[in-house]
């Protein structure tokens, strides 16, 4: 499989990209699985308080057990860019689905709706 090199990680193909960095779908090949990584932009790798938080952040997301987040496999910093490894999830992105209005709220029957 082809790729950029990123420590064990091949960079495959750019999925996306904003304000905060960039995301790859990616080859681990420690685990021989596709994943996605998260790329935070390097300028984030200069401030310690930024480092500090993001590692606190990253390993409690990487301790949740529960069908309602994306599993983090793997975070930390590889060659000065801050990253974030994670469950591939195929499909479209959130804002496109948003710009279409295809994610509106849906309520059950009458009789399922309740006042408090």
């Amino acid at each position: 499989m082809g790729g950029t090199p990123f420590g064990r990680y091949r960079l495959v193909e750019l999925l996306g990209h904003g304000g905060m960095g960039e995301v790859w779908r990616a080859h681990d090949t420690g685990t021989d699985r596709i994943v996605a990584i998260k790329l935070l932009h390097p300028h984030f790798s200069d401030n310690e308080e930024f480092k500090r938080r993001f590692r606190r952040e990253a390993h409690a997301a990487a301790r949740l057990n529960t069908p309602h987040a994306i599993p983090i496999y793997d975070y930390g910093e590889i060659d000065g860019r801050l990253y974030m490894c994670m469950r591939l999830i195929e499909g479209r992105d959130l804002q496109s689905v948003l710009a279409e209005g295809a994610a509106r709220p849906r309520m059950g029957p009458p009789h399922h709706r309740t006042s408090r």
